[in-house]
C-alpha cells in the first residue's frame, strides 16, 4: 500500500529485485549496519529480526550477502527497542537507490490483491484497509472498463481482459459483498454474466482464455492449471458457486459444475496443480454454511458479529450483512432479535436459532465445523 499503490487507487505490478546491479541490496541489512543505525537497541533488533553475520540471502551473481528482516519467532510481539528503531531503519533505507518500478496496473493482479486486502481488513478490523479496498474496486470498475462495459486487461492500454481477469474480479467482488457491503453483489452479477457470455464454452464446458470479441487464433485455449496464480477456470468455478449461494441464482451453478467435472479427474491425480480448484470442489461437495447478520453495519454489535466470522476459517461458507428488506434470499425476511443485531447460521437457507452475541455465533460455527468432521 505504501510503495506499490497509485494515487488513484490501483496497484502497480512489481519492483525489480535488484538495485545498482545487486539483487536484494535495497531491502537487505548487515549486522554491522543494524548496529550502526540502532545503537543500544541493536541487540534486541537483531534477535527479533533473526539477523546473522552470514545473512539469510545471497545474490548468486555478485556474492552479495545480507539479512532479509523477518520476525524470527512467529507472532512474537515487537519489544520497545524494535518499535523505536523502525523509523530509524526506514530513514536509513530511504537513502538507498530504490529498485526500478513496473507501474503497470493489471486487472487480474489487482483483483487478487483486492480480495486479499478485503479479507485482511475484515479479519483484523482495519477500517483504513477496507476503505483502500473500496477505492481499488471503484478504480477497477471505472478505469479498466470501457463505456460499453467491456473490461480491459491493463490500465492505459487497450488490451481486452482475459477470462482470468473477469474471474478474479468476480471473486474479489463476492468477497467485498460478504465482508463490506451487500451492494457489491450487483457488480459481481454483471461481471459473472459477461464472463459467461464472452468466455464460456457451451459445448465442451469451462472457459476459454480469450473472449468471443478477441482476435481469432488458430486454437482457442483454456487456462486450467493453478500455478503462481489461480487459473481462470478455478476462479470462475469458485466465484460462480459463491455468487449462486449469495444471490440464490442457481442457474450459475451449472457452468461451475461443468468446470469441476472437466478437471476433477486431473485434480485427483495431480492435486498440487489445482490448489484453487480444490476450494471450488470443497464448496460443491460440502453442506454450505450460510451466515446472515441482520443489523446496521456501523453498529459496534454488528461489527462484533462480522468479526467473529471474518477472523476464522469456515470453508465452503458465505456471509452477508444487511437488513431483512434486502432481496438476497440469505437476508430476506430475517429480523433482528429484540432490536439487537442478530446472526443466523443456515444451511440451504434453513437456519439455527438466531443469536445476538459473538460468542454464541462462534459456538454455532464451531458446531458446523465439528459436524463436517463426523
Amino acid at each position: 500500500m505504501r510503495d506499490l499503490r497509485d494515487p488513484l487507487g490501483g496497484f502497480y505490478s512489481a519492483e525489480d529485485a535488484d538495485s545498482e546491479g545487486v539483487e536484494g541490496k535495497f531491502y537487505c541489512w548487515s549486522v554491522e549496519e543494524l548496529r550502526e543505525v540502532c545503537g543500544n537497541d541493536a541487540d534486541a533488533v537483531i534477535a527479533y529480526f533473526g539477523a546473522t553475520e552470514s545473512g539469510n540471502f545471497v545474490d548468486p551473481h555478485t556474492g552479495f550477502r545480507g539479512n532479509i528482516l523477518h520476525v524470527s519467532e512467529r507472532n512474537a510481539e515487537p519489544p520497545v527497542e524494535v518499535e523505536r528503531s523502525k523509523s530509524r531503519l526506514l530513514a536509513r533505507r530511504a537513502t538507498r537507490v530504490r529498485p526500478g518500478l513496473d507501474d503497470k496496473v493489471l486487472l487480474g493482479w489487482n483483483a487478487l490483491m483486492l480480495g486479499a486486502l478485503t479479507e485482511a481488513a475484515a479479519a483484523l478490523g482495519r477500517d483504513d484497509w477496507m476503505e483502500i479496498a473500496r477505492v481499488n474496486a471503484r478504480f477497477l470498475l471505472r478505469e479498466l472498463r470501457r463505456t460499453d462495459g467491456r473490461l480491459l486487461r491493463s490500465w492505459r492500454a487497450p488490451y481486452l481482459a482475459y477470462a482470468e481477469d473477469y474471474a478474479a474480479l468476480l471473486e474479489a467482488l463476492c468477497t467485498l459483498a460478504e465482508l463490506d457491503d451487500v451492494a457489491w453483489l450487483a457488480d459481481a452479477r454483471t461481471v459473472a454474466n459477461e464472463l459467461l457470455r464472452l468466455f464460456g464454452d457451451d459445448g465442451g464446458g469451462g472457459f476459454f482464455t480469450t473472449g468471443t470479441d478477441a482476435e481469432q487464433l488458430v486454437v482457442r485455449l483454456k487456462d486450467l492449471f493453478d500455478d503462481a496464480t489461480p487459473s481462470a477456470n478455478s476462479m470462475a468455478a469458485n466465484g460462480l458457486l459463491r455468487l449462486a449461494q449469495l444471490t440464490g441464482a442457481t442457474e450459475l451453478e451449472a457452468p461451475a459444475v461443468d468446470v469441476l467435472r472437466m478437471l476433477a479427474p486431473s485434480a485427483a491425480a495431480h492435486p498440487n496443480g489445482f490448489a484453487h480448484l480444490l476450494d471450488a470442489i470443497e464448496r460443491f461437495v460440502t453442506s454450505p454454511a450460510e451466515v446472515a447478520i441482520i443489523g446496521d453495519p456501523d453498529d459496534a454489535r454488528t461489527r462484533a458479529l462480522r468479526r467473529e466470522v471474518a477472523s476464522r476459517l469456515v470453508p465452503a461458507s458465505v456471509t452477508l450483512t444487511g437488513s431483512a428488506d434486502d432481496p438476497s434470499p440469505l437476508l430476506s425476511g430475517r429480523e433482528a432479535r429484540d432490536g439487537s443485531p442478530t446472526a443466523y447460521v443456515c444451511e440451504h437457507y434453513t437456519c439455527k436459532q438466531p443469536v445476538t452475541s459473538a460468542s454464541e455465533l462462534g459456538e454455532q460455527l464451531d458446531a458446523v465445523l465439528a459436524a463436517r468432521r463426523r
